[in-house]
């Protein structure tokens, strides 16, 4: 996500502190080129470190891991709160439509989520297409998860209560991850989908609807989805790459899933949420009134995001008290 281009709509009813962050947005991306991946990447970064927000001083996110994995090794970031002890952690993949993001873009984002809802926060930076595509970032995070359960203890991570996120690209790898963990008996105590791609199928009404944005249009989503799974026959069988697929939803964590009203793919998460509720899923849905795709990200600008991640906060906080209270009576 960058800043919107021309031809971008701006609806009517959208939230004015969003318009405040798409300016912003806009401003510090200027005249830089965006022709390729590799230069939209520069964008994202140059954004993110301009419009980031001081971190809270008792924010530990120095620790930077290198993590084995195949075809190639993956970087976690750490953010921690200091001085608390064990407890839950959220393993968090960024979006950027699986072409541009990182830990850094998203770290006022999970310097919030580790401060204000008590969780160690490891941010994954995957492999971006297309220079690697599915399912290199799908199996880069299968490596993080086991890496965090194998270490749990040297992380002051409690492993009942490990949680997988992210956001757009990132709840695509994140739904995905549930899948892998359910199959293989690895026990999650949620995840959280904020705005996910969980098919690609583009014909569904919202792509229509929200054409032209903002933030991310459906032509945009389009060339995302060929960067990162160009085989039309992967993305139609394959529940890794496209999480609704899979035949079966039942056993999942708990989830919660944040749309955005003006949103191409928010029929693809409102799917999903289906899904699960009808193999008898728990689901948290928030639909994200007056919102964009993205707008997580803009909790400094907007007061509807900044509820939003309240609202998220309070989720994630109620749920590492709940799965403790019940490891605790066990």
């Amino acid at each position: 996500m960058n800043a919107p281009s021309a031809g971008e709509d701006v609806p009517s009813k959208l939230d004015r502190g969003m318009v405040r962050y798409i300016r912003a947005l806009s401003r510090i991306a200027g005249d830089m080129p965006t022709a390729s991946p590799r230069m939209r990447r520069e964008v994202a970064e140059k954004q993110a470190q301009v419009m980031r927000s001081e971190s809270d001083p008792r924010l530990d996110a120095d620790r930077v891991i290198w993590i084995d994995s195949a075809p190639v090794p993956v970087r976690v970031r750490l953010f921690q709160k200091r001085g608390d002890g064990c407890g839950p952690a959220l393993l968090f993949m960024h979006g950027g439509g699986w072409e541009i993001g990182s830990p850094e873009t998203h770290w006022e984002l999970t310097a919030t989520l580790a401060m204000r809802a008590g969780v160690s926060v490891i941010s994954v930076d995957y492999a971006l297409a297309p220079e690697h595509r599915f399912p290199t970032a799908h199996q880069q995070c299968q490596s993080v998860l086991r890496w965090i359960l194998s270490n749990a203890s040297e992380l002051n991570v409690d492993r009942s209560r490990v949680f997988v996120g992210g956001d757009s690209a990132g709840a695509n790898l994140a739904a995905s991850l549930t899948l892998y963990a359910r199959n293989e008996g690895l026990s999650l105590a949620g995840q959280i989908l904020a705005y996910p791609i969980c098919d690609f199928d583009v014909t569904r009404p919202s792509y229509r609807t929200w054409a032209n944005g903002p933030l991310l249009t459906a032509a945009r989503m389009r060339s995302c989805i060929s960067a990162y799974c160009p085989d039309p026959q992967v993305q139609r069988t394959n529940p890794f790459a496209a999480p609704l697929l899979a035949s079966s939803h039942a056993g999942l964590p708990p989830a919660y899933i944040a749309l955005a009203e003006f949103d191409p793919v928010r029929d693809s998460g409102l799917a999903y949420a289906g899904a699960l509720m009808r193999s008898g899923g728990a689901v948290t849905l928030t639909d994200g009134t007056g919102l964009p795709h993205g707008y997580l990200r803009a909790g400094a600008y907007s007061k509807a995001a900044a509820r939003e991640i309240d609202a998220l906060c309070d989720w994630l906080k109620d749920m590492g008290s709940a799965v403790a209270t019940l490891s605790t009576a066990r």
